[in-house]
Formats: structure tokens, sequence, C-alpha cells
């Protein structure tokens, strides 16, 4: 199984979500129940997984604050899937997770990448997540694994380098032949 490499860096803060929204890729992503005077389980549409950037993530969690047993449950769109082959994802109390778009074999999917809050997980297994682009840019410091996924979360032994990863998936930062830092050199 390939799976394209998982672009990082920082995720925008939303405010508090209080409807079924869906999530916005690139963001923090907090619900809660009872601010918006509802006061019960949310069922959130995921966004069309076929039309994001490869390796763009967010983060979907249920509000601390929010101490009530109602659940918020995300589906996937229509025939998307996460890689497991599940559509949709639970969430309860003070817990969450880092979301994904991966691609397997030139197919999209969603991919539980970590979790947020308290972990459930009684094991641990590692996969180094990597993608060789040296047809497309050449040798670049982005060529060797920067990401390593466990099913405890995300560890990050070398963040940024000589090119960031964005997690909108836009583009790559580096240094020009004039040594300044920018895009499109």
């Amino acid at each position: 199984m390939t799976v394209t490499a998982l672009m990082l860096g920082p995720l925008t803060g939303q405010p508090i979500i209080t409807t079924d929204t869906t999530p916005l890729l690139g963001s923090y992503n907090v619900y809660n129940t009872v601010l918006g005077g509802g006061d019960t389980a949310m069922t959130i549409p995921l966004p069309l997984v076929g039309s994001q950037t490869i390796g763009a993530y967010m983060t979907i969690e249920k509000d601390v604050n929010d101490t009530t047993l109602n659940t918020l449950t995300f589906n996937c769109y229509l025939t998307d899937t996460f890689v497991d082959g599940t559509t949709s994802l639970t969430i309860t109390q003070g817990g969450g997770y880092t979301i994904a778009v991966v691609s397997i074999s030139g197919v999209s999917y969603w991919k539980v990448v970590g979790t947020v809050g308290v972990s459930t997980a009684s094991s641990s297994t590692t996969e180094v997540v990597s993608e060789d682009d040296v047809d497309a840019f050449g040798d670049n410091p982005d060529d060797d694994p920067m990401v390593i996924v466990t099913d405890q979360g995300l560890v990050f032994p070398d963040l940024t380098r000589f090119g960031e990863r964005l997690p909108t998936g836009t583009g790559y930062g580096r240094y020009g032949e004039e040594g300044l830092y920018g895009y499109g050199y």
C-alpha cells in the first residue's frame, strides 16, 4: 500500500461550531452540540474527498466543554470512504481526530492520522510515509521521509528543512539562488 506524503503545517483556528457545518481542510474544527441550543447529536458531512489536494488535512473534535453524551458523526460524501472502507467516523465526549486526504493506487480516501484527546489505542504500529517526487521536482529535501504515522498519532522528525508543507496542500517554499525565501523560484 502506497500512501502519499502528508503535508504538515499549522492549522487555522475556527470559532466553535454549533451546527452540522462541513469542516474545513487546513483548520482546527471544534464542535459543540449544546451552544447552538440544539442539545442533540450532530450528523456532519465531510467534503468530497476526490476534489481535495492529496495531503491536505484537518482536525475534527468535540468541544471539551460539551460534557453531554451527544455524538458527532462525520459522514463521507456519497461514494467516498476512509482507507479501511468505512463511510463514517463518530466522536464522543472529549475526543477527536486528525484526518487527511491520501491517495492509494490513484484513488483518494480519508485517513485518520492522529487522535485528539484521550487515545483508546492499545498497541502501536508505525509506517514511514514518503513521496519520491525526484522526476517531478529534481533532487530536493522533500524526497526524504518526513512523517511517521502511527496509530498513536503523528511524529514529526523534521518539519521544514528547505520546503514547508502546508495544511491546504498548496505549493512549496524554498531558498532561491539569491538566498531569498518564497514561492515560485
